[in-house]
């Protein structure tokens, strides 16, 4: 188990080496050193805990503690960027309660597979190599082509589809 290995947490006015550092108005907005590193969500959570003194509040049922979350590229990030990173295939909320506490709600993103078959209106045959592609409202795509018998599938993250479009 690798585990992060620096932390800079800073919430006062004067850094190190008598540099100006802006104060956080939160702890989620306090800024924290992290190395690139591979540890299990609740690794993370309980390494944010003794380097900051933060108390991380969050429904353990609502959460995979024990999936492996890469952090790629390290550096200075707050508390809050940390959090979402680490929960990235999350739908979060985070509130802070007073002195150091963050509350976490999270709920995994779900995905669906969206499947079937494109056919020419007037004679209904099936149609090889149509692209289907679905955009959501930011206008990303997903894009496929269907099969020999017309038939297509994507897997898609919920709530994408804003337009379906067969050409």
């Amino acid at each position: 188990m690798a585990v992060p290995l620096a932390v800079d947490v800073r919430d006062s006015m004067a850094g190190s080496m008598g540099q100006e550092v802006k104060s956080a108005n939160t702890v989620a907005e306090e800024w924290i050193q992290v190395s690139s590193s591979s540890a299990t969500v609740l690794q993370w959570f309980e390494w944010i805990e003794k380097s900051t003194g933060i108390v991380l509040s969050y429904n353990p049922a609502q959460m995979e503690l024990g999936d492996v979350c890469r952090i790629e590229h390290g550096g200075k990030m707050t508390v809050e960027t940390l959090v979402r990173r680490i929960l990235s295939g999350y739908q979060m909320k985070i509130a802070v309660v007073p002195p150091r506490k963050l509350v976490i709600h999270a709920r995994k993103i779900e995905s669906y597979d969206v499947s079937g078959t494109v056919s020419e209106e007037d004679s209904e045959e099936r149609l090889y190599g149509a692209v289907v592609t679905l955009e959501d409202k930011d206008g990303k795509q997903w894009n496929t082509i269907s099969n020999g018998k017309g038939i297509f599938r994507l897997h898609v993250p919920e709530g994408i589809c804003s337009s379906v479009t067969v050409g």
